[in-house]
């Protein structure tokens, strides 16, 4: 069954709910049609969302089954989160995700609108957590010189080799050896030697706090200083933006920034819909988190072929009404449908 408006009103959900949320003033009576607007689109798409789920299995189980490590107070998504879920997904209409290259450019797509938003939120703080060669600090620090831009990479082998081919503070950025955590003080990291009999490199994006599940992996435990975000930033920024790519440590990342994600305009994460970590929040966890900071999902990628792990975009929701947001998530689904040569 296609996603579309006409056959259950999934896209009309995010649509509706993202920006026809109701304001205040003379704009009164437009907005009790709005909402009547809203909610009938809502219930349009959730009614098709578990109609989809009943036909697959128990839809309750499937919408509420709690992953390995759940969120406190998250055992289940609102209906309005698991419609924009779906919604999210249709965009995979306008890539063949058969083939890398568009795979890839989903990814690049997301990059590009991520970017472009940054230059209307325009953070005090940009954090990038699981920075390895910091590629989106840097590309930050050169369009916002005057945003603060701090990396964290928590790999020795990483840290080591970064920190010699690249001068981080004569560029501006603060490139810190530290895995981000739930607590201050050293934290074991899993550094990946093998896979399934194959030896890895050391220095390498895939290595976590957590040891990965999904194959037959070998680690070398190493430890590290941890901090974390709220303590390391005590004094709370006016605004903030992360860039969060832990390979499945979101949960201790996160939920050691309770304090600064108030001021957090926007978030790319790196997340995964099955665990593929011993211990990690998957993609419904993380949602829910962000939905009490008042930080919704706008956008995500289809870069890897599992289409278990992609990168999702959150957006505050008090930006809805910027006109600049507009346009640039006008230009987003454009491009993605109709790619430039």
């Amino acid at each position: 069954m296609p996603w579309n408006m006409e056959s259950n009103g999934c896209v009309a959900c995010v649509a509706a709910l993202w920006f026809y949320a109701p304001t205040s003033g003379s704009a009164m009576t437009s907005n009790v049609q709005r909402r009547s607007k809203v909610q009938r689109l809502l219930a349009r798409g959730v009614s098709s969302v578990r109609k989809i789920l009943a036909d697959q299995g128990s839809a309750e189980e499937a919408v509420v089954a709690p992953s390995t490590t759940v969120a406190p107070s998250a055992t289940r998504l609102s209906d309005d989160l698991v419609a924009a879920e779906f919604s999210l997904l249709s965009h995979a209409a306008n890539y063949d995700l058969s083939v890398q290259p568009e795979r890839l450019r989903s990814h690049t797509d997301l990059v590009r609108l991520f970017n472009n938003l940054m230059g209307v939120v325009k953070p005090e703080v940009f954090i990038e957590a699981g920075a390895f060669w910091a590629e989106a600090s840097r590309a930050i620090k050169e369009h916002l010189p005057k945003t603060r831009v701090v990396a964290f990479e928590a790999n020795p082998y990483n840290f080591e080799l970064c920190g010699e081919r690249i001068n981080f503070a004569k560029l501006g950025i603060e490139y810190v050896y530290s895995a981000l955590s739930s607590k201050v003080g050293d934290v074991t990291f899993q550094v990946q030697r093998t896979k399934n009999g194959e030896e890895l490199r050391k220095t390498t994006g895939r290595s976590s706090i957590y040891q990965r599940t999904d194959a037959d992996f070998t680690f070398e435990s190493v430890t590290v200083p941890g901090t974390t975000l709220d303590t390391f930033f005590a004094k709370q920024p006016k605004s903030s933006v992360l860039w969060v790519d832990v390979e499945g440590a979101t949960e201790l990342v996160l939920s050691g920034g309770s304090e600064l994600l108030k001021s957090a305009s926007m978030v790319f994460i790196e997340v995964e819909d099955k665990a593929l970590w011993d211990g990690q929040w998957v993609t419904r966890d993380v949602t829910e988190f962000f939905s009490r900071y008042n930080l919704v999902p706008v956008a995500r990628d289809f870069e890897s072929p599992s289409r278990v792990q992609y990168n999702m975009l959150f957006l505050k929701s008090n930006l809805r009404r910027n006109r600049h947001v507009w346009r640039y998530f006008s230009e987003f689904f454009s491009e993605a449908r109709f790619p430039k040569s």
